[in-house]
């Protein structure tokens, strides 16, 4: 796996149509990649000022194949940063990790998703998903909520979610589930900018 650091130009037309709308940039961020399924990109805005954008892929981005596009010259502020992250297929049951997740915790009634807007219930949710991925939440903080609305193309109207961040540590349970997740995500939007869980050593 790969960890990419992007800083954005503020001052170029493309960047900034991306940091207003996580659909366009997620197009332009599969450009990094010559097949993006196989890579499974996910990313996330760490910092508005400056842009810094976090990118994680099973392979190596290209960064020359974005740039050779007409107009995206200008597109990066300084020469992307990029290295192989190994802590996945290093983790161990009882491994204590900090984390942080920027996700969309939703609940599904009646057939139709909505999105919870109480701390605690985003919480509960946070919790219903370490289940699922083989880890535990030994503390957490919900550091960030953002409601966001966006157009899609071709949409009639604008989409609107909770973006929740939360920041804390955990406990590694079950490697291979958590390592799962990592790779695929956590939650809904992930061509949103959402579900990439960052890990890092205390």
């Amino acid at each position: 796996m790969y960890l990419s650091r992007l800083v954005l130009n503020p001052r170029d037309h493309r960047a900034r149509r991306d940091l207003a709308n996580p659909y366009e940039m997620h197009a332009t961020l599969a450009w990094l990649f010559e097949d993006p399924k196989v890579a499974r990109p996910l990313w996330r805005l760490e910092s508005v000022r400056p842009p810094v954008v976090l990118l994680q892929s099973t392979a190596p981005p290209d960064f020359a194949r974005l740039q050779g596009r007409d107009g995206y010259q200008g597109y990066f502020a300084k020469a992307p940063e990029s290295k192989p992250y190994g802590l996945p297929d290093r983790l161990n049951a009882g491994l204590v990790l900090r984390f942080r997740l920027e996700a969309n915790p939703t609940v599904t009634r009646q057939g139709k998703r909505h999105g919870l807007r109480r701390v605690d219930e985003q919480l509960l949710w946070l919790h219903r998903q370490a289940e699922k991925f083989g880890f535990t939440v030994v503390g957490v903080t919900v550091s960030r909520i953002e409601r966001r609305s966006f157009w899609k193309r071709g949409a009639d109207r604008p989409i609107v979610l909770f973006a929740v961040r939360f920041d804390g540590h955990l406990q590694v349970r079950d490697p291979k589930r958590l390592r799962e997740g990592i790779v695929r995500g956590i939650g809904h939007g992930k061509a949103l900018g959402l579900g990439l869980l960052s890990l890092a050593q205390r």
